[in-house]
């Protein structure tokens, strides 16, 4: 009764309920009926689309603007529209519109849609919602024109006109919007009659009873209502007697309290964890590990500070004082680091934990802690010391890095003279041997690329750059530099590519050229007969590269 009175309701309010009750109603016939009406428009204009689109592309070309004029005549047909590649009208449900350019007749965003039908040759959306109706647009296949040998492609657009359907929608809406209203109206009053004189009557005389008791402990519920009240009285009847009960037991429970409270203090000051208890900053409660991190001679002389502002440095911390309880209760319960004020003038490093406690029977705050000096000092050693080796690593890099480039000048300049005598008049012995020097100098060239790659990877400053690349050119490459070695051995190779060509793809050409002549080239070395294979596929849009062998 005290949540609320049921002797309060009136049957205004419950013939409010009821008609929220059937707004509710029919706010949700009128959505499922909307969602029905679009099925059904959807549905009607699929079965048309597939009728015209069968009857245009059997039908001669002097024919299709009879066909759609054909159409035309289908319920809540607004326009039709075949457009050809070139964007002209060939056929429309307005004759004034046949001949005139897609430019004149649609919207710039309609035409960019028709565009890319015909680029595409694909859906660019099924039925969609317009401000008015429904729409689709879709690619089509015409017969060949009078001496022509291949179908033409053209784009089909139907606009779906949905307002009488609509309107026949809200007629019948509103008309079962009143039925229910109706309904809801008489069923309030019936149910509100009913509830007063089942439950209000009764409920009203068990709250009288109910205030008496308030000022009588002793008066109790009558027993002798109806049975679901009667049932309620005696419940209430034994609330009351539970209560007295727990009264009592509360007496008990103080006294158990104080006792609790001595057996803490004295396994607090026996205990090697620095505890203080206090209220919004003032201490009340320190035990002699805590004083002994402030170098304090006891608790008790930490519990004669004013404040305890007075060990911690948080002049500027407001976050630090929260979590520390210096306003009241705390919320934190992870342990973190802050830093100390002894009384010698020494800065302790902590590790704290703040909890809410209830101490005398007010709330209060227990700070826990232990001083980490130590351990935060060794933690700063390690950090100097691994800082030092990462400094020493980068030095090893950037030393690498520089004699990289430094060999590969002078390979260079190997390869190149190697390179111009070889094009010089030699005999059959001299130039195997010049051959020989210049593939040996490419290979020490590779290798100090290699040393080049490890040292930017080590650095952090290997960077891929994305540019256009053709994935088929990239392939071919690589079949290309292991050529020799598939002749060498007699082995098959081949590629199988399901993707569009040409193939753009936004990669860095040069890395994946090195990694598809890598995995190529092991398939090679390690195939001694029989086959290595390259499948190119999609994969969730993605290019896939599969790589196969015998080996």
């Amino acid at each position: 009764a005290s949540l609320w009175s049921l002797r309060g309701v009136r049957g205004g309010s419950l013939l409010l309920v009821f008609t929220l009750a059937a707004v509710v109603l029919v706010g949700t016939l009128i959505a499922q009926v909307q969602v029905r009406l679009g099925e059904e428009m959807e549905l009607r204009g699929e079965l048309m689309l597939t009728g015209l689109r069968e009857a245009l592309a059997n039908a001669a070309p002097a024919q299709v603007p009879g066909v759609v004029s054909a159409f035309a005549a289908e319920p809540d047909v607004r326009l039709l529209l075949v457009i050809d590649a070139d964007g002209r009208v060939l056929a429309s449900t307005r004759g004034d519109l046949v001949g005139d350019g897609m430019a004149s007749v649609l919207p710039p965003d309609r035409a960019r849609a028709v565009r890319d039908v015909h680029s595409r040759y694909a859906s660019t959306t099924r039925f969609a919602r317009t401000a008015d109706g429904y729409e689709s647009l879709l690619p089509i296949e015409l017969m060949p024109e009078e001496g022509g040998l291949h179908h033409r492609r053209a784009a089909l657009l139907v606009q779906l006109d949905s307002r009488r359907a609509e309107l026949e929608l809200w007629t019948w809406t509103q008309r079962g919007a009143l039925v229910i209203a109706i309904a809801s109206l008489l069923a309030g009053v019936l149910i509100y009659r009913l509830l007063h004189r089942l439950v209000l009557a009764p409920i009203s005389h068990l709250e009288r009873t109910i205030e008496a008791r308030r000022h009588d402990e002793e008066a109790t519920a009558r027993e002798d209502g109806p049975g679901e009240f009667a049932a309620l009285a005696r419940n209430f009847n034994a609330l009351a007697e539970r209560n007295r009960a727990q009264r009592e037991a509360l007496a008990s429970g103080a006294a158990s309290l104080r006792d609790s409270r001595a057996q803490f203090q004295s396994l607090a000051t026996a205990s090697p964890i620095g505890i203080v208890v206090h209220r919004e900053g003032v201490p009340v409660f320190a035990n002699d590990a805590a004083a002994q991190v402030f170098c304090f001679e006891d608790g008790a002389a930490l519990c004669t500070l004013p404040h305890l502002d007075v060990l911690f440095d948080l002049q500027d911390d407001e976050l630090g004082r929260a979590r520390l309880g210096l306003f009241g209760s705390v919320s934190a319960h992870k342990p973190w680091d802050l830093t100390g004020r002894a009384r010698d003038g020494g800065q302790p490093r902590i590790e704290m934990r703040a909890r809410s406690v209830n101490w005398d029977g007010d709330e209060a705050v227990m700070l826990q802690f232990v001083d980490v000096s130590d351990r935060h000092a060794t933690q700063l050693a390690m950090r100097r010391a691994r800082d030092e080796a990462m400094g020493l690593a980068r030095l090893r890099s950037a030393f690498l890095a520089n004699m990289s480039h430094e060999l590969r000048t002078p390979m260079n300049g190997v390869i190149g003279m190697l390179a111009l005598l070889r094009d010089t008049p030699l005999d059959v012995e001299q130039r195997e041997l010049i051959e020989g020097a210049r593939r040996a100098g490419e290979a020490l060239l590779e290798r100090v690329n290699d040393i080049l790659e490890f040292s930017r990877l080590e650095a952090g400053t290997l960077s891929l750059v994305p540019a256009e690349g053709d994935l088929r050119e990239l392939l071919d490459d690589a079949f290309e530099m292991q050529l020799p070695d598939v002749v060498r051995k007699g082995l098959e190779i081949g590629c199988t590519f399901h993707l569009p060509e040409p193939c753009r793809v936004d990669v860095a050409p040069g890395r994946l050229r090195q990694v598809l002549v890598n995995l190529v080239g092991n398939a090679v070395k390690f195939t001694a007969r029989g086959e290595v294979a390259v499948d190119v596929r999609l994969d969730d849009a993605w290019p896939c590269i599969d790589v196969r062998d015998t080996g």
